[in-house]
């Protein structure tokens, strides 16, 4: 994921509750430290709207779609945690998924040595660095890249991010999303198209869930 350095911050913020992390957002400076054939159109709105999909059903879709062959526990506390921040950051869980596997394939490792983009969200740490750090001893200790494979501090900063880029855009999704890879012009709108792409694929597998006997 790749960030546009001229986008303003939100003054909204959240705890990061996992592994010793704090977010706060500050004016003037805005630096922050963190640290069959498939069910019918009308079905997937009524999903869209429906309570959050369990853990067995994400956990299930990530199995199918991994980039590699991950472990069961490791997609079932993926999944779990994704549905937890999805929920904390008030991010559609579908939105979450889709993202993450547009970015990394749920690769937990992933790494683009190109752009230093790291992890399930490819948090893009040349930009991100300078605002998350982890609550050690009573003092900030700065975010290093390695901890951003860490699958739990991945998804609470890739959520911080997306939250953080549907507030810029006034709470419209795609274009957050969209915002959230940091491209511009037609390969914007073609990262946008993928992840709804993405939405598509998990609600239609969570409704054909749903309707199994």
């Amino acid at each position: 994921m790749r960030f546009q350095k001229s986008v303003p911050f939100s003054t909204k913020g959240g705890a990061l509750s996992s592994k010793g992390f704090s977010l706060f957002y500050f004016l003037g400076s805005a630096l922050f430290f963190l640290l069959p054939s498939g069910p019918s159109a009308s079905s997937l709105a009524d999903a869209r709207e429906d309570k959050t999909p369990d853990v067995s059903v994400v956990s299930r879709y990530i199995a199918l779609h991994a980039i590699r062959p991950l472990p069961a526990n490791l997609c079932q506390e993926m999944a779990r945690r994704l549905l937890l921040e999805s929920r904390r950051e008030n991010v559609p869980p579908y939105v979450a998924l889709a993202v993450a596997e547009q970015e990394s394939s749920f690769n937990p490792q992933a790494l683009n040595r190109q752009t230093d983009d790291y992890g399930l969200f490819q948090v893009h740490f040349p930009f991100w660095k300078r605002y998350f750090a982890r609550k050690s001893s009573g003092t900030l200790v700065p975010l290093k890249p390695e901890e951003l494979f860490d699958m739990d501090v991945n998804i609470r900063v890739g959520l911080l991010i997306l939250r953080h880029d549907i507030d810029l855009e006034k709470g419209n999704i795609a274009r957050g999303v969209g915002l959230y890879s940091g491209r511009k012009g037609e390969k914007r709108m073609i990262y946008e198209q993928q992840v709804v792409a993405n939405e598509v694929r998990f609600l239609s597998y969570w409704m054909s869930q749903m309707q199994s006997p």
